[in-house]
């Protein structure tokens, strides 16, 4: 994964906020450079990947939310939180077509046929479920989140 075991250049002797000011940033970047991969649709790993970066960046703010003022905090929260219940209906999707994709292999008749037929109808709901993401994603680049977020890390001195 991007970023995950670089150092957020932390200095020991900084305060708790620019520490987390730093490591934030860090960890909304790793998020952020999966979109493209994400939004093309075909990369599981990149959605897996932005996901888990996503949960970390969520992960931080819950943890030290009172280092925030809460009327930034919220919209900032939510904005995170809707992007990562996003990328986990697909990848909850890509989970399931693994693990029937595996299960079909030694099966034979009516079992087959019918871990097939679920399978193409995750398969479908895949393909739906990205169709929201992609949605989810163009709408974020409108509210220019990214601006926002790196904005609210700033202004949270």
């Amino acid at each position: 994964m991007t970023g995950g075991k670089k150092n957020a250049n932390v200095d020991p002797d900084d305060k708790l906020k620019a520490c987390l000011r730093k490591i934030l940033k860090k960890r909304f970047q790793a998020m952020v450079s999966f979109e493209q991969k994400v939004a093309a649709g075909n990369k599981s790993e990149a959605l897996h990947d932005m996901r888990v970066a996503g949960r970390r960046v969520q992960t931080l703010l819950k943890v030290f939310r009172n280092c925030f003022p809460q009327q930034s905090f919220k919209p900032q929260y939510a904005v995170v939180r809707t992007l990562i219940t996003s990328l986990g209906r697909v990848r909850e999707c890509d989970v399931f077509i693994e693990m029937l994709t595996t299960s079909i292999k030694p099966m034979h008749g009516v079992k087959r046929k019918t871990l097939r037929i679920l399978c193409d109808r995750f398969n479908e709901q895949r393909t739906n479920e990205l169709q929201e993401l992609r949605w989810t994603l163009r709408l974020l680049s409108q509210i220019r989140y990214q601006r926002n977020f790196r904005q609210f890390l700033k202004s949270s001195s």
